[in-house]
């Protein structure tokens, strides 16, 4: 999925327009989501860090009404991890080299973000107001009426928001999603995105299984996923996928380029995986061809087995 959108501010103004040309800045995106929920938000090359953390607020509720005091918790790739409290005032962000920054809402499930190792996090630092609330929290247009871009909060009778993180997400993309569980158990997630398994072509076989039949493209971490460019269209690609404990293998992705039309089926070291919750084939049409996509629900820090195959007609 992608979007495109003007940057405009409250009064429908474009930034950055050019005296000469009339061209403004505009944004462009692109997303990727998986049946696990989690999604890969790729913003193309722009001006400015991008990734503000903010929650939302329901008329009748304050800030404190929707997120802990204690707010925020940083995890870093070591598996180190901290959560830092608004109850007296900003916090200091001392965690070295966070990668995944949880927003500790009143909630049973609880969002997360994954960047990638040389990014910046760092507190909204501004505009606190103790009296009224430990959290900046504002309205502005178009639930505050008075056409604004930053209004203070003076009671919670409007929809409102607070933000808690700013920062610029590295190579511009960040993995998004939600969880019941700590963030620290997200660091395989994190470090499957981050250090993906090598992708190892397996030689040939009785049953016809080729590696030269397909070239491995490598691992595009934009949009989560392995891309396999296969030479002949419904060939039997085999391969493994060497998952250790700093690169595991986590729910992984296949882009399998110019796949065809044929149905697919998939073994993991040599057993067949039913088609379902835990496994999901898709067909991505172009003009060149259509593609094979592939997402398995698989967990594994050793070598892993795949063999991709058109189905039996």
């Amino acid at each position: 999925m992608s979007t495109i959108y003007a940057l405009l501010d409250v009064l429908y103004r474009q930034a950055g327009v050019n005296s000469k040309t009339g061209w403004g800045l505009w944004g462009d995106e692109v997303y990727t989501i998986y049946p696990d929920g989690v999604g890969i938000r790729h913003v193309l090359p722009g001006k400015g860090g991008w990734q503000e953390t903010i929650f939302l607020n329901e008329p009748g509720t304050k800030p404190e009404d929707n997120c802990e005091l204690k707010a925020i918790t940083l995890v870093n790739i070591e598996g180190e991890s901290q959560t830092y409290s608004w109850e007296h005032g900003y916090p200091k962000f001392d965690l070295p080299d966070p990668i995944i920054q949880m927003t500790n809402l009143k909630s049973q499930y609880r969002p997360f973000m994954i960047f990638r190792p040389g990014s910046d996090m760092a507190v909204f630092n501004v505009e606190v107001r103790p009296e009224y609330s430990h959290f900046p929290w504002w309205n502005h247009w178009p639930v505050a009426q008075v056409v604004s871009d930053g209004r203070h909060a003076q009671s919670a009778d409007r929809a409102s928001h607070s933000s808690l993180v700013w920062g610029g997400p590295i190579d511009d993309v960040a993995l998004y999603g939600m969880t019941k569980s700590p963030a620290v158990s997200l660091l395989p997630l994190a470090k499957s995105w981050i250090y993906p398994a090598k992708l190892i072509p397996v030689g040939g076989t009785p049953q016809g299984t080729n590696p030269n039949k397909f070239t491995n493209e490598g691992y595009d971490y934009k949009q989560r996923a392995y891309v396999i460019n296969c030479k002949v269209p419904g060939s039997r690609l085999k391969f493994k996928l060497a998952g250790s404990e700093n690169s595991p293998v986590v729910n992984p992705a296949f882009v399998v380029k110019n796949w065809g039309k044929a149905d697919a089926v998939l073994k993991i070291d040599g057993k067949k995986i039913r088609r379902g919750k835990s496994l999901r084939f898709g067909q991505r049409y172009r003009l060149e061809g259509s593609d094979l996509i592939v997402w398995i629900k698989a967990h594994s820090a050793k070598p892993i087995e795949f063999l991709i195959s058109p189905a039996a007609k």
